[in-house]
């Protein structure tokens, strides 16, 4: 029924102003705090991005690399497909020009 003498309360508006003041800094370190894990946050992803665009140049020189390989190799392949025949006509004219 009574207030506990020990802990008195006041109604809100009776608070004393340094209650105000206090709550003022408390939401000024709470927003520093958030300014800071935002910074945090933002290095983070910063270094996330560099790390994934180092990736994707060096996986483009691959795929440069290999497009350069394989070019090569299909010019290899077309040589030794047009070589095929001449060294079968080859063969055979040997083979005749033994046998006569």
């Amino acid at each position: 029924m009574y207030a506990n003498i020990d802990t008195p309360t006041l109604p809100l508006f009776l608070s004393p102003p340094f209650e105000k003041e206090d709550k003022r800094e408390e939401d000024r370190q709470n927003d520093e705090k958030l300014r800071r894990k935002e910074k945090g946050i933002q290095h983070i992803t910063d270094d996330i991005s560099a790390k994934l665009t180092a990736k994707a140049r060096s996986m483009e020189d691959q795929r440069d690399s290999l497009s350069t390989e394989l070019r090569s190799l299909r010019l290899q392949a077309d040589s030794r497909a047009q070589l095929d025949p001449k060294r079968a006509e080859m063969r055979s004219k040997t083979s005749d020009a033994k046998n006569m």
